[in-house]
């Protein structure tokens, strides 16, 4: 079951990444154990703890305050990120680079720490012949806000998101895509989710973060961006340890 899983992830994507860092010689022994039948190139990612904010701000890569502003508008405390998120989004963005470059259509990228549901290979398979032409970015493992919108929560959110016209503190599509929307019978829309540890991108979504993502601040979540395409699996698929 195991090899058809892997098999069908190495038919479908031009290119598989698995992000880790070079001090982890641990987790590299464990990756050829538990990736073994999956076709990937480990990519060496950028180390958080060398990474100084005086100087990512001064080189244009991070902003403080649009950060703050970011967190602030989505009802979490204003605080700067942390070094090591600092330098998975480095990290993320040079694999976007890289995609970029060797103009890989459709792009799976992995995080070191990721858990995967084998039993769902068959599941995975249909629902990647689903997708549609257009689509930017393909979560497979993603949390929040994962809740259908029923009745009541669809009036409240019509109701802050035409408040927030008036207060023009909020973005009014960002209440309205906050959830999951359907798509079809195996993929939804995507909402406003948090997580990138196994995700998917096409050429030209990659080519979207680099081209609208002008500062890290502005990636914290992919499908936020007003100009991506989000589309996610309907049920678990993807965990992270």
């Amino acid at each position: 079951m195991g090899n058809q899983f892997f098999e069908t992830l190495n038919s479908y994507f031009d290119h598989i990444y698995v992000i880790t860092l070079k001090r982890c010689k641990e987790r590299h022994l464990l990756l050829r154990q538990n990736l073994k039948g999956l076709n990937y190139e480990l990519f060496w990612g950028v180390e958080g703890m060398e990474l100084e904010l005086n100087q990512l701000e001064a080189e244009n890569l991070y902003h403080s305050g649009l950060t703050q502003l970011i967190l602030t508008k989505n009802g979490r405390a204003p605080k700067d990120m942390p070094l090591a998120k600092i330098g998975s989004a480095l990290s993320k963005n040079l694999v976007y680079k890289d995609i970029v470059k060797n103009h890989y259509e459709s792009t799976l990228i992995l995080e070191d720490d990721v858990l995967f549901d084998k039993s769902k290979s068959n599941y995975i398979k249909q629902a990647l012949h689903e997708l549609p032409d257009n689509w930017d970015i393909l979560y497979f493992g993603y949390w929040g806000n994962t809740k259908p919108v029923e009745f009541k929560q669809k009036v409240k959110n019509l109701i802050i998101s035409n408040l927030s016209k008036l207060l023009i503190k909020h973005n009014t599509k960002a209440f309205e895509n906050k959830y999951p929307r359907k798509y079809s019978n195996r993929l939804d829309k995507s909402g406003r989710h948090y997580g990138t540890y196994s995700f998917a991108v096409s050429l030209n979504g990659a080519k979207k973060i680099l081209k609208y993502s002008t500062h890290l601040s502005s990636i914290l979540n992919h499908a936020q961006l007003a100009r991506m395409d989000g589309i996610v699996f309907n049920g678990w698929l993807f965990g992270k340890e």
